[in-house]
């Protein structure tokens, strides 16, 4: 073979090392990939745990962002690419450590009975039962699936009837 020809596929393999999609890494033994749509977890990761919690569990985050408001009150996200994780954390007025308000889950290696990023709308309700809703508008498609549960719901976000993330909280 040529250098000219090695050259251009060498070129043409590593661009398509570069474009490829990273998988996630699997998180912490403690957290673990099993969704819990009724308690609003993943493993040991709960809704309502604070910020500190969530970082002795998953370590330290790829990216962090913090945001605040008036007063005391302010918006924490913590970002865990590497997990397919990102975590939304609010501290309301009164003080105190911010608690986990959202988690928003990007890989399908975190699942509840089948109902993962990339499942169909009828996996989804295979997994979930008579308790998910699947919203439509206009008739023409369904852009999410819905578990409600008090303290923040889990949302299924669609495109093309498949789930691309999937939001447990508020």
């Amino acid at each position: 073979m040529s250098r000219t020809i090695r050259a251009a596929v060498a070129a043409v393999v590593g661009s398509l090392v570069l474009a490829a999609p990273a998988l996630a890494a699997a998180p912490p033994a403690k957290v673990g990939t099993k969704i819990n749509v009724k308690q609003g977890s993943i493993g040991a990761l709960k809704l309502g745990i604070p910020a500190s919690k969530a970082r002795s569990l998953l370590g330290r985050p790829d990216n962090q962002d913090k945001q605040g408001f008036s007063g005391k009150s302010y918006n924490l996200t913590l970002s865990y690419k590497r997990y397919g994780l990102r975590l939304s954390f609010w501290q309301g007025t009164q003080g105190g450590s911010p608690k986990l308000s959202t988690i928003t889950i990007t890989s399908p290696q975190y699942s509840q009975n089948g109902a993962r990023v990339g499942a169909t709308v009828a996996q989804v309700q295979r997994a979930l039962g008579s308790g998910v809703q699947c919203i439509s508008t206009k008739g023409k498609s369904m852009p999410f699936c819905q578990f409600p549960r008090r303290g923040g719901d889990v949302t299924f976000q669609l495109k093309n009837n498949r789930v691309t993330t999937i939001r447990i909280g508020s």
